[in-house]
């Protein structure tokens, strides 16, 4: 009788793919959320470059052809548009930032990039402009 334990059967079908990010074969993939994931990212005071990024608080495993949805929402008393960069993976599997636009206080706004076949932790950078307090950015994923 042949019996397998699950875990190490999901192991073995695990790899581990370009920047770290684990890929799952395309046999056996199939795109796996948790029903409600959300983090916060902030932009720096009084600088132009982006804060470390919000970590969702789950994570997404993708499937080939797999695109990662964000809504987003910019908090607080930002001086000035607040630009917003989401993480995506490309064709390779590498790690890439696309940006989806500046946004001011109160605005809200979305964004579906491509994942594929990765499984990874969805993220959220934001960076502000010169004298502005910066900013909160709620998002979901």
């Amino acid at each position: 009788m042949n019996h397998r334990h699950p875990l190490r059967t999901l192991a073995a079908a695990l790899t581990i793919g370009v920047g770290g990010a684990l890929a799952i074969p395309a046999a056996t993939a199939s795109p796996a959320r948790a029903s409600s994931c959300n983090g916060v990212a902030y932009s720096p005071p009084f600088s132009t470059t982006y804060g470390d990024p919000g970590r969702c608080s789950c994570s997404t495993a993708g499937s080939p052809g797999w695109r990662q949805g964000y809504s987003f929402t910019v908090q607080g008393n930002a001086g000035g548009p607040i630009a917003i960069q989401v993480l995506g993976y490309d064709d390779r599997g590498a790690e890439q930032w696309y940006g989806v636009g500046a946004y001011s206080p109160g605005d809200s706004g979305g964004a579906s990039v491509p994942w594929g076949n990765v499984l990874s932790t969805p993220a959220l950078r934001a960076a502000g402009t010169y004298g502005s307090p910066g900013a909160e950015v709620t998002f979901s994923c």
